[in-house]
C-alpha cells in the first residue's frame, strides 16, 4: 500500500511539475524567489502566494495567479491607478481609489484635487483620513461627465466640491453615493434648461441652489 501511494505521489508530481513561471509585469518590478515556491501545479497555493506578494508590494492593487496545466504558472501584477491628487501645503501626491500614495508618473495627467492640511505623506502610505475617504467616495460615484476640479474643507462639518464654475457644499457625514446621484440629477436638469447654477448647497433635505 505504501509503495502504491508513493508511486501515485511521484506520478502526480511528475505530471504537474512546474517547469515555467511567467511573470507578466509590464512596467512593474516584481521579485520572486522561484526556489522557495512549491513545484506542484495541481496543489499550488495560489491565494497564499498572492497575499504574501501583496504584503511585500504595497504599490500593487492586485496580483492574478493562473495555472496553465500541466507545467506553467502565470503571475500578473496589477498596478494601482491614480485617482486624485492630495494637496497638503507645498506637497502634492497621487492617491489611488483606496487612498494609497503612489508615484506620480505623469504630472500632466489631470486628476481631481483634495486640498487639506495635514502631515506630509510618503509613497506606499495609506491615507485613512475621514475627509479623504469621503472625498474619494464622492468622486468615485460621480459620473465622469461631471469632472471634479477639487474638494476642499469649508468648515468642520462640510466641504466644497468645485465642478467647473459650480461649487457644491456637502456635509462631511453624508452618504456620498446618494449625494453624488442627487447632484448629478440636479445638474443634468439645469443643463437641459441651459442655465447652470453657481452654488448648490446639499447639506439640507432640500438642496438650495444659487445662480449668479
Amino acid at each position: 500500500m505504501l509503495i502504491g501511494s508513493l508511486a501515485v505521489v511521484y506520478i502526480v508530481n511528475s505530471i504537474f511539475d512546474i517547469r515555467t513561471i511567467e511573470v507578466i509585469s509590464g512596467n512593474v518590478l516584481l521579485s520572486i524567489n522561484e526556489k522557495e515556491l512549491p513545484r506542484n501545479l495541481l496543489f499550488f497555493p495560489s491565494e497564499k502566494l498572492r497575499i504574501q506578494l501583496l504584503q511585500e508590494n504595497p504599490l500593487l492593487h492586485d496580483i492574478q495567479i493562473r495555472k496553465k496545466f500541466p507545467h506553467t504558472l502565470t503571475i500578473e501584477p496589477i498596478q494601482r491607478m491614480g485617482a486624485v491628487r492630495l494637496v497638503r501645503g507645498e506637497q502634492t501626491v497621487v492617491l489611488d481609489w483606496q487612498g494609497v500614495v503612489i508615484p506620480d508618473t505623469d504630472e500632466a495627467v489631470a486628476l481631481p484635487k483634495i486640498i487639506q492640511s495635514g502631515e506630509p505623506a510618503h509613497i506606499g502610505q495609506k491615507i485613512t483620513d475621514y475627509i479623504v475617504r469621503q472625498s474619494l467616495l464622492f468622486i468615485q460615484h460621480l459620473d465622469a461627465r461631471w469632472s471634479v476640479d477639487f474638494v476642499e474643507m469649508r468648515d468642520e462639518e462640510s466641504f466644497i466640491v468645485r465642478i467647473g464654475k459650480i461649487d457644491s457644499v456637502i456635509s462631511q457625514d453624508a452618504d456620498m453615493k446618494v449625494i453624488a446621484a442627487t447632484l448629478q440629477t440636479l445638474l443634468e436638469g439645469f443643463r437641459i434648461k441651459g442655465t447652470l447654477p453657481s452654488v448648490v448647497d446639499l447639506r439640507f433635505d432640500k438642496p438650495i441652489v444659487t445662480f449668479n
